[in-house]
Order: structure tokens, then C-alpha cells, then sequence
């Protein structure tokens, strides 16, 4: 339940889950009105990572400890993004450097490192009062919190990890064995948008889940050598950090559309089903999608079908990955219907 208090003239809403935290990130989208109070963030904000190292628990190797120097870093971009609007951290004072070090707590007898991020939410809310407005504050404290201590955010940017490097790599054994393995589920990617749409259009850049991001590649290093890991709740192995790690500097991004497209043309001359060259009509926008029999539905692949031989459009989740700004691998997640098509309602 959202509590609201006042202080320093500032209406202020507990917001004591992520999924709370999610919900008023979506309606703030939503509504397109200035939010009327700014959120505190409960105990939810702590950030856990496990790793199994040979030798022992609670011991820290090098590439975990840069993991950990580079999640500082972050959180010191992020900090100077609310306060000059540059990652530079040459203009980060030892003040500031000291008011927004983060406490990394490694148990005795665990694989376990904790970092609280309840007060430098705190911080973050105070250096934003009286520099943006009311749904700027509103946005940018909860992507903050989303971003370094939520779990979401984290297993979907593995998931978009994972597929762009299966669209990039050109070994199969790689290619199967990261398609055998799912990190999010589909909220978590649909989340992911959220946070890109919103954070982009109350902020005008993605700057702060760039920031994020950074620390998020160098974890994925770390795990890479290691026995295990585990990060958001999620099993990550070597042998699936390792492929991801190396793409972790592509300039691939993730684009996932749900649009109406024209079927142009379908080629079953592929070994794991069949690849259709479809068209957006938002942006004319042309490429080849696969897809995977064992990914679609019988009907899916009716609906593909009927498009394409009644000249009629489809509306479908299109999976996009895009390199410099160009398609370089779709898939079709999803047919949803055909456009004017009557030969499902005589069936």
C-alpha cells in the first residue's frame, strides 16, 4: 500500500515493492500527466550476486572485483548524470565519490555479495529535488532503483544478451545451447520496452540504462570464469556467460515490435523451418525473419500462410535485433491475426 507523507514541500509516495515500482513506472507512461509527488523506495533496492569459486566461499578473484569497481562506476555515472548531465567522472569530487560509494557485504560461508542501494536511492532522490520536474524526479528514481537494484531489468538485458548473440555468433553448438536456455519471461522483456520508451521519453536519452548496462557486461565477464553463478534469481554457467561475454561490446540492439507487416514472400529452404521476408507498413521497413517450428504454433504458421495467399497483412511480435541501425536477425514470435481475413470465422 503507497504511503504518502510530505516533506520540503514535496508530496513523497512509499513505493515498498518492484512491482509497485513497475506499475507507477507504466502509468506515468501511460497518463502523459506531471506526477504530484516523488517516490521512496523500500527494501526491495538491494542487489545480490552469487558466485561459486574453486577454492572456497566468500573469496573474491579479480574478475569479480572489477565487476564490483565497475558497479560503482555506474552508480557514480549515474550520479553524474543528475548533477552535470555527463558521465565524465573527472568532475566527480572525493566528496561526492565518498557520498556515493555503495557497501558490498560478502557473508562468511557464502557465495553471496549484497549490495543495499536503500540509502544511495535516498541520495539520488535528494540531488534530483529541485533540478527536474515533477514526473522527471518520479521517472528517473525509479529507473534508478529498477535499473541497479531491481531483478527484472536484469533478466531481460540477459535474455537480449543471449539472442544477440545467437544471431551473431556462427557456431551451432553455441547457437543451440543458449537457445535451450530462457532467462526472462515475457513481462520481463515487455518491462524492458517499458523502461526504454519511458526513461527515453521523460528524459530525453537512455544515458542512465547505458550507465547501468556497463556494470551488467562486466559482471557477465566475471561469470564467464567462474563454477557458477547466479544473478536475479537466474542460473548463469560459464559456458553460457563465456559466448554472451564476448558479445557483451556488440552494438547489436534489441527492437521488439508488435506492428502489421506484409507477407512478401516465405522460403522453407532453411534447416530449422522456414524464414518469411516481411514488410512493416508503420516504416516500409523490409527484412527476412525465421521461424522455428518448434517456437510457433500450427496456426501461427496457418495465419503466415493465409497472408501470403490471400495478399493481406498480418499483425505479428516481431523478435528484431539491429546492427548500426540495420536488421540483422528477426524472428516471429508470434502471429496474432490477419488482417480482414474471414476464413477463420468459416471454419
Amino acid at each position: 500500500m503507497a504511503i504518502r507523507t510530505r516533506a520540503s514541500g514535496f508530496a513523497r509516495r512509499q513505493v515498498e515493492t518492484e512491482e509497485a515500482a513497475w506499475k507507477l513506472l507504466a502509468q506515468l507512461r501511460d497518463k502523459g500527466t506531471d506526477a504530484d509527488f516523488v517516490p521512496v523506495l523500500g527494501k526491495w533496492t538491494k542487489a545480490e550476486y552469487k558466485f561459486w569459486i574453486d577454492g572456497g566461499n566468500a573469496v573474491l578473484t579479480a574478475p569479480v572485483m572489477e565487476a564490483l569497481l565497475e558497479f560503482q562506476a555506474s552508480l557514480n555515472r549515474a550520479f553524474m548524470l543528475l548533477s552535470d548531465g555527463s558521465t565524465n567522472l573527472r568532475g566527480l569530487s572525493e566528496e561526492e565519490r565518498a557520498t556515493y560509494e555503495a557497501v558490498f557485504k560478502i557473508r562468511r560461508g557464502s557465495s553471496k555479495i549484497e549490495i543495499d542501494l536503500q540509502e544511495l536511492c535516498k541520495q539520488f532522490l535528494k540531488s534530483a529535488v529541485g533540478k527536474l520536474s515533477g514526473t522527471q524526479i518520479t521517472v528517473i528514481i525509479l529507473a534508478f532503483g529498477l535499473l541497479f537494484g531491481g531483478d527484472c531489468y536484469w533478466r531481460a538485458w540477459l535474455e537480449h544478451q543471449k539472442e544477440v548473440t545467437i544471431a551473431e555468433t556462427q557456431n551451432q553448438m553455441t547457437k543451440e545451447l543458449l537457445s535451450d536456455h530462457r532467462f526472462a519471461a515475457e513481462s520481463d522483456l515487455e518491462k524492458m520496452q517499458l523502461m526504454h520508451d519511458t526513461v527515453q521519453d521523460v528524459l530525453g536519452s537512455k544515458a542512465l540504462i547505458d550507465a547501468s548496462n556497463e556494470s551488467r557486461k562486466s559482471f557477465l565477464k566475471a561469470a564467464a570464469r567462474v563454477r557458477n553463478t547466479e544473478i536475479a534469481g537466474q542460473s548463469l554457467p560459464p559456458e553460457l556467460a563465456r559466448p554472451m561475454a564476448r558479445n557483451a561490446r556488440s552494438l547489436s540492439e534489441l527492437d521488439r515490435r508488435v506492428s502489421t507487416f506484409e507477407v512478401l514472400r516465405v522460403d522453407t529452404n532453411v534447416s530449422d523451418g522456414f524464414r518469411v521476408r516481411l514488410r512493416d507498413l508503420s516504416d516500409n521497413t523490409e527484412f527476412f525473419a525465421s521461424v522455428r517450428d518448434r517456437m510457433l504454433s500450427e496456426n501461427d504458421r496457418l495465419m503466415i500462410q493465409r497472408g501470403e495467399w490471400q495478399k493481406r497483412p498480418i499483425e505479428a511480435r516481431v523478435h528484431i535485433i539491429k546492427r548500426r541501425g540495420e536488421v540483422s536477425d528477426a524472428r516471429i514470435e508470434e502471429v496474432i491475426r490477419v488482417i480482414g481475413d474471414t476464413t477463420a470465422d468459416s471454419e
